[in-house]
């Protein structure tokens, strides 16, 4: 993941960065576990496209492990 990545799941989870600062609409504790959420998802759905390449069928497994959290 890049740093605008990082970003954009930051800001999607409710957290906003402005003159230095940090703002979060919900307490810490839920903007972190919404962020923590969001990172799994995207790395599990970055490792699913690779399997997704050389038709592995671990690619659907990985997916499935998302619908459990």
């Amino acid at each position: 993941m890049n740093k605008e990545e990082i970003i954009k799941l930051a800001k999607e989870s409710g957290c906003e960065i402005r003159n230095g600062h940090i703002y979060h609409e919900f307490s810490l504790d839920q903007m972190l576990k919404r962020f923590a959420k969001l990172v799994a998802e995207n790395e599990r759905e970055a490792c699913a496209k690779i399997c997704d390449k050389y038709n592995n069928l671990s690619a659907y497994e990985i997916r499935q492990r998302g619908q459990h959290d």
